[in-house]
């Protein structure tokens, strides 16, 4: 097992309480001493993410600043609007594990060619 990942972390947060979690995306910048994780939901999600007055946005931080504490990590959560630019690098899980599959799909191919 490798180091725990924030971000992997948000994404499960954040994807348990949208409607539409295949258009979940995820950021991520570093300044040196934090992670920024940047998030941007559909916008039929954006008001499950947000809540009522900010409430659900501020619980999902306070959840994150528990979980990082505990990892010893520091990462601030950050809701993009449909308009805002992210300021960090896409984060893309599921484009690691759709490369896993390719490569298991090439080698069977290959091995009933041969």
């Amino acid at each position: 097992m490798g180091a725990p990942s924030a971000h992997d972390f948000v994404r499960f947060l954040v994807g348990s309480i949208i409607d539409q979690p295949d258009d979940l995306r995820l950021f991520a910048s570093n300044d040196g001493r934090h992670d920024l994780i940047e998030v941007r939901v559909a916008a039929s999600d954006l008001p499950n993410v947000i809540g009522r007055g900010g409430k659900t946005a501020q619980s999902l931080r306070a959840v994150l600043d528990a979980w990082t504490y505990k990892h010893r990590l520091r990462a601030h959560l950050r809701i993009l609007e449909e308009d805002e630019e992210p300021k960090g690098t896409a984060v893309g899980s599921e484009d690691a594990g759709s490369s896993d599959e390719d490569e298991d799909d090439d080698s069977s191919p290959e091995a009933a060619d041969e």
